[in-house]
């Protein structure tokens, strides 16, 4: 009893929380550390770090029109 106990502790410390998201589409000038520091709330450099993972963004390049996915 108790090693599920422990099992079930674990696994709800370990477990993901679900990310919301939004799409959103990027405007001519716009670069990932504007569109960050607008909606980031907290550590602008950890919102870009986390919009890459999201979109599969190697390089720090978007584009005029691209739709990518921020976090809410």
């Amino acid at each position: 009893m108790l090693f599920i106990i422990v099992i079930l502790i674990r696994s709800l410390c370990f477990a993901k929380s679900e990310i919301l998201t939004e799409e959103y589409v990027v405007s001519a000038g716009e670069t990932l550390w504007s569109i960050s520091c607008d909606n980031a709330q907290g550590d602008v450099r950890k919102y870009i770090y986390d919009l890459k993972e999201i979109n599969g963004i190697d390089d720090s390049m978007i584009y005029e029109g691209q739709v990518i996915k921020i976090i809410k």
